[in-house]
């Protein structure tokens, strides 16, 4: 890996982790608003939670993919590896 390919892996991971934050600021501000509104008209009813458990765990899922990169940049780098095999395969078969 050339030190180029490097620092654009580490600036790509910087820009996910702040994705990854800026994401979860909405969430909360979204999570206030829903309970200010529930607060407002529904004082019996709590429904606000569910709205925010669908975040959460979209949020989860994105924080796993952001901060387990470096399995991810290996399945990446396996894939990327064995296609580039197959072509060369398949340009020996056909330039013989």
């Amino acid at each position: 890996m050339s030190p180029h390919q490097a620092r654009q892996g580490t600036e790509a991971r910087a820009k996910a982790r702040a994705g990854l934050y800026r994401q979860g600021a909405v969430s909360l501000l979204l999570g206030l608003a829903l309970l200010a509104l529930n607060l407002a008209y529904y004082r019996g009813r709590w429904w606000f939670w569910w709205p925010l458990l669908g975040l959460a765990i979209l949020w989860g899922i994105r924080a796993v993919h952001v901060f387990n990169h470096r399995r991810w940049e290996t399945l990446e780098q396996r894939q990327l590896k064995e296609d580039q095999d197959r072509e060369e395969r398949t340009r020996q078969i056909v330039d013989d």
